[in-house]
């Protein structure tokens, strides 16, 4: 029967402020992140691996929108290394308790908020959690080593000159030799060494290949090569040619689908010099940071390439990271939330301020952002009663006509003349 993921989030809040321990999974001497979770999904049976860069290929994986207390939520906050480096237990409302680091303790973060926000990676949900989710089996979610394969039906038919280019096999002849093994003894023998057990058939026919016909091996290269750099020049990868023909080279031996190679190229997709990004990644940037500004987020170059990255490498998708902005903007406007998950943008929701202002102080509106504070303020404004409502135009134009900027307007040149006159007239002066 499946946990509730409710209870495995009830009872992860009773571990705040157990001490980060490096390496460790104890809930009463200290764990490290991933110790952290591991510990807390044991203590309802639920197994899940030691290492973030493992536990991200459990389960299934869910969607920011469909995020649910119980998920393990990802994080990418180091841009060096490639893959999860922090994990947590998604709580509800945007928060969930992870072990960020040495000297420290195990805390609730804000999902939604601040650093947390931009490095975002991935959700799970693991298996034996209830609730839906994207079924994923074997998704390839980043690069990272991957475990012996499956063995397949026994194949007796390299040359000798290449089984002698492994000392391992090159043993196993001499002893077969010696031995007068059958085809069938050599067979089970081969598959028995490391080097079975740790390469794949794919990597085994072109190791055979590149002994046996070398020419071969290498117009296949070449051709993959070729493949791999028009894939990069689409995801906007930059890549150095050293290092697209090694991963030409890599297909060719180890048999990388297409999706595993854009997990290897998108880290590769950064910056140009004029501080873009290409390809896919570069629609992305345009798109999201469209979408930050249409809704008063703040969204720096690395959250865009973060994400531009995660959504090439399949991790996560444009409407994951489209939640995410939303999600922020709901956080930072939460009298609007209804209307900005509903697709709405902050932009359109705050134009009467926006023209209101522009009129008053007489400046083109297109010079005025949702991140000015004036109109922050008057979008998160109170009614009498407390409840954020937004301010009324009429204060909204009275508290503009208090700022130094509207005493030089003409509008407030006019009215001191005005009110000038006025007393002069009440005077009998005029």
């Amino acid at each position: 029967m499946a946990v509730n993921g409710s209870d495995i989030a009830a009872f992860a809040q009773n571990y705040k402020g157990l001490k980060f321990t490096y390496g460790g999974n104890s809930l009463s001497s200290g764990a490290d992140g991933s110790g952290l979770v591991q510990a807390i999904m044991a203590n309802f049976g639920i197994r899940v691996p030691r290492m973030s860069y493992d536990q991200v290929t459990q389960g299934s994986r869910i969607g920011m929108g469909d995020l649910l207390p119980g998920d393990m939520v990802f994080f990418d906050t180091d841009r060096q290394t490639g893959g999860p480096d922090q994990v947590g237990i998604y709580l509800g409302g945007g928060k969930f308790i992870h072990s960020p680091g040495p000297e420290t303790t195990a805390q609730v973060g804000d999902l939604w908020n601040g650093p947390y926000a931009e490095s975002f990676m991935t959700a799970r949900r693991p298996i034996g959690v209830a609730g839906g989710g994207v079924d994923s089996e074997n998704e390839q979610v980043y690069n990272k080593a991957s475990t012996a394969p499956s063995e397949l039906a026994a194949r007796y038919g390299y040359s000798v000159s290449f089984l002698n280019t492994n000392p391992e096999l090159k043993n196993l002849v001499n002893q077969a030799v010696a031995e007068d093994w059958d085809t069938r003894r050599f067979v089970a023998a081969a598959q028995s060494t490391s080097w079975w057990q740790t390469t794949s058939e794919s990597a085994r026919q072109a190791q055979a290949e590149a002994a046996q016909d070398p020419a071969t091996f290498a117009m296949k290269v070449e051709a993959q090569t070729m493949k791999v750099r028009m894939l990069a020049a689409e995801l906007g990868a930059i890549v150095p040619d050293s290092v697209l023909s090694s991963m030409g080279e890599d297909v060719v031996r180890t048999g990388l689908g297409e999706e595993q190679l854009k997990a290897l190229l998108s880290h590769y997709i950064t910056f140009t010099e004029e501080g873009t990004l290409g390809g896919t990644a570069g629609q992305a940037q345009f798109k999201l940071k469209q979408l930050a500004y249409m809704n008063g987020v703040d969204m720096s170059d690395s959250a865009i390439m973060n994400y531009a990255q995660q959504t090439a490498a399949g991790v996560t998708t444009i409407q994951d990271a489209e939640q995410n902005i939303r999600n922020m903007a709901m956080s930072m406007y939460p009298n609007y939330a209804e209307q900005i998950n509903s697709g709405i943008n902050m932009i359109d929701i705050a134009q009467p301020y926006i023209q209101s202002m522009a009129k008053t102080l007489e400046i083109n509106p297109a010079d005025l952002k949702l991140t000015d504070p004036r109109i922050k303020e008057a979008l998160n404004g109170l009614d009498s009663k407390g409840n954020p409502s937004g301010i009324t135009f009429t204060d909204f134009e009275n508290r503009l006509r208090k700022s130094p900027e509207w005493l030089k307007t003409n509008n407030a040149r006019e009215q001191i003349m005005s009110v000038g006159n006025d007393v002069l007239k009440n005077m009998g002066l005029i």
